[in-house]
């Protein structure tokens, strides 16, 4: 049975802590998802799908602290 593989990835961190992004660091490749804030968050993931993250974005919204990432899926990992 072929799997169906999704067109886009989406994530969304709760940021209730910050007004701002200016410190943070995202960081992605193909298979991961590094964000940090210094001294108070750090989340290191490892994403179920192949992503091209240079045709991703990211949004940071202010009233509802969020951020949120958008990723278009290229393939599959070795956890898919």
């Amino acid at each position: 049975m072929k799997q169906k593989i999704p067109t886009h990835l989406t994530i969304t961190i709760e940021l209730k802590w910050l007004d701002s992004i200016k410190n943070a660091v995202l960081d992605i490749n193909e298979s991961t998802l590094l964000f940090e804030y210094p001294d108070l968050y750090y989340l290191d993931l490892n994403l179920k799908y192949k992503c091209d993250p240079d045709a991703g974005n990211a949004k940071f919204d202010k009233t509802k602290k969020t951020l949120t990432i958008k990723m278009p899926i290229v393939g599959l990992t070795e956890d898919s």
